[in-house]
């Protein structure tokens, strides 16, 4: 029934897994991933998919400190009465623990993404703007790179830093025209590279903790060397915390970058995100009682354009075990 914007849409899906240990040194593991997605709405129309995807991985111990990470992913993408998008992905992975507490790994492999109904088929707009269809978009294939580094510096102190580089052929970003419309394109190469690191601290006997994430990121359409739509330089997450007896407090903050390029209103202005979420906890077993402010210092920015981020709420959570 198209008479109305929307009906209900349906996203079914389930994995079967076969685990194998045929000697104390190798870990097998075999399995089907399966996926349907139906939609029926006056912006996308009548559309069914299947995504099935038959997976193998291999875990090879050569010793205590060399291991082996190999599988092989064969994707299918079936849109009914359309197209059937297929991809073979192999991956390899290495781990190695050169002395005791460090732990160095690296990855090659290949993914694929095929494009979705909403990027296929959305068409929607008005007389001074409009969304168009793209049916003919290409799935998304790309190659992946990492190396990194984990370190155990003390029992309560931890590290990891690891190095990243996605190349992508058929890249799927928003686009917009000078005609005032848009649409999902393919981009042919564009390139995402950068660091990601991580530490979590804990100290006077485990009263305090410290978590503290970042990443750097490159990103740019080979073609023309521009930046890509709606990524970040720079995301970090910072969350100490403090627990004594049954009591616990913790804040969280978040920060991520002015986005350097956006699609569909490329002049409005842009502000990195600056969020500070406060957690107040108090056990009295079985019951545990939490006071949470979100976004405590109010700050006002937009998580896509015109669209506003979360303001500032309070809310308390009381839950028990029976």
């Amino acid at each position: 029934d198209l008479s109305g914007l929307f009906t209900p849409a349906v996203g079914l899906g389930g994995e079967m897994q076969w685990n194998w240990k045929p000697h104390p040194a190798h870990s097998v593991a075999a399995g089907l991933d399966y996926k349907l997605d139906k939609v029926e709405s006056t912006y996308y129309g009548v559309r069914t998919a299947n995504g099935l995807s038959p997976y193998i991985q291999e875990i090879w111990k050569f010793s205590d400190i060399l291991q082996l990470n190999a599988g092989l992913r064969w994707d299918n993408y079936i849109l009914v009465g359309d197209s059937v998008e297929t991809q073979i992905s192999p991956k390899i992975g290495f781990s190695y623990q050169p002395f005791q507490g460090t732990i160095m790994h690296c990855s090659i492999g290949r993914a694929f993404r095929a494009a979705t109904v909403v990027e296929r088929f959305l068409e929607v707009g008005s007389k001074d703007f409009r969304w168009k269809p793209n049916p003919d978009l290409a799935p998304e294939r790309s190659s992946l790179l990492d190396i990194g580094l984990r370190q155990n510096l003390h029992e309560n102190l931890y590290l990891e830093a690891a190095w990243f580089l996605n190349r992508y052929a058929h890249l799927i970003e928003p686009t917009l025209f000078n005609d005032l419309t848009a649409q999902f394109v393919n981009y042919p190469l564009a390139r995402i590279s950068g660091l990601e690191t991580e530490m979590r601290w804990r100290l006077f006997r485990e009263h305090l903790h410290l978590n503290v994430t970042a990443t750097w990121m490159d990103h740019q359409e080979i073609a023309t060397g521009e930046p890509l739509s709606y990524r970040p330089h720079f995301i970090a997450f910072a969350a100490p915390a403090f627990w004594w007896g049954a009591w616990g407090f913790e804040v969280d903050f978040r920060y991520m970058s002015r986005l350097r390029k956006v699609s569909v209103y490329p002049l409005d202005e842009r502000v990195p995100v600056k969020l500070v979420d406060l957690r107040l906890h108090y056990t009295f077993k079985p019951i545990s009682l939490q006071l949470v402010v979100r976004n405590a210092l109010n700050y006002n920015y937009t998580v896509s354009e015109r669209v506003l981020g979360e303001i500032r709420s309070f809310s308390a959570v009381l839950s028990g075990n029976l």
